[in-house]
């Protein structure tokens, strides 16, 4: 570490500052030592586990439970992966039993679900209300509530509009916009029930959800149920606000993902295979970031792409006027893959 450099260094459960120097900062080395107060709202608690010596990291949501729902593959299963190697319990909700069980099996051979922590797969439609309130009772019964929560499944088809039927409208903003809705309220009165006050809910969106985004003809309703999930975020966060809640609600709105979805839904024929893109273990970092934040911290929405990204799009679109538009591609294309990498039923966001 360079001589002008700080460090920080734990002291029980405040943080000393020092320049680098040999001596704490502030003046000449006579002068009393400067300490970083404690977060404001465990003050009163020195044996609070999110005591300020213990806000930075992960290490404050050990053997804690979260729940991730389109789990089974992509940006889902690298976020279990990532929540599991923290020492985090993971259910996972999906689908397709098959791919949860290759997941639990994969995470067993990396060595993640070998300690105390564990990965629990279960099987369920997030619009079968039925079933996913049975699996949130078994969770609370069992796992003795959830502290974290985040939501990622999602479904995306291109069709024009002029194609588009209501049934396809409908199947989006049950997956998309609905189930965000409902799993975060179902979540929230769980956390409640428990008086967890320092709980995390996580909305995995996308670029498309952005003010600034322009609508790709043919994936409209996607792009449409992307700003909502960005509406219900602020309004769930608004509400904690005025309740004095503790409980965190963070959006993350990637860019491109590199995933299976897009070699096999023909989104490969828009974009091309040099596009700069994100690996689905980015989006994984990144929930790990947004959950590692002091208490007395909330990173209310966070946008990630690859570098280059938005220029590289913009290029690309000046450059090639020709290109035949996505409307040009088959009706009613699903951005949904099983296991094996073909089409199948989605549980994995598109992104």
């Amino acid at each position: 570490m360079s001589g002008g450099e700080e460090s920080v260094t734990e002291s029980n459960s405040e943080l000393e500052i020092s320049n680098g120097n040999g001596r704490q900062d502030g003046g000449e080395d006579s002068e009393p030592k400067r300490k970083r107060p404690r977060c404001e709202n465990n003050k009163n608690n020195e044996n609070n586990e999110f005591s300020a010596s213990s806000l930075y990291g992960m290490k404050k949501w050990h053997l804690k439970t979260a729940i991730v729902t389109g789990a089974s593959s992509g940006i889902g299963a690298a976020i279990s992966k990532k929540l599991l190697s923290v020492g985090m319990n993971v259910v996972g909700i999906a689908r397709r039993e098959t791919a949860l069980q290759k997941l639990k099996r994969s995470m067993e051979e990396e060595g993640l679900a070998n300690g105390e922590a564990q990965f629990i797969p279960l099987i369920g439609d997030l619009t079968d209300h039925e079933v996913i309130d049975k699996h949130l009772e078994w969770i609370d019964n069992n796992l003795n509530g959830v502290h974290v929560l985040v939501n990622n499944a999602g479904i995306m088809q291109i069709s024009p509009l002029i194609e588009t039927d209501e049934d396809y409208w409908n199947r989006v903003f049950q997956t998309n916009v609905l189930a965000v809705a409902r799993m975060t309220k179902q979540v929230l009165k769980i956390m409640k029930k428990h008086n967890f006050q320092h709980g995390h809910i996580i909305n995995i969106s996308s670029v498309a959800g952005n003010n600034n985004s322009y609508p790709i003809p043919g994936m409209v309703p996607y792009f449409i149920s992307k700003k909502a999930v960005a509406t219900i975020s602020e309004g769930f966060r608004a509400e904690l606000s005025d309740a004095q809640s503790l409980v965190k609600i963070t959006t993350i709105s990637p860019g491109l993902v590199r995933t299976g979805i897009i070699e096999n839904s023909g989104l490969s024929k828009i974009i091309p295979d040099d596009a700069p893109a994100l690996d689905r273990s980015d989006v994984a970092e990144a929930v790990a970031f947004v959950l590692s934040t002091p208490q007395n911290v909330v990173i209310s929405e966070l946008t990630i792409q690859a570098i280059t990204e938005s220029i590289h799009i913009r290029l690309m679109n000046a450059n090639k006027p020709s290109q035949a538009p996505p409307t040009a591609l088959p009706s009613s294309v699903r951005m949904e893959e099983d296991e094996n990498g073909g089409n199948g039923n989605a549980d994995e966001i598109a992104d």
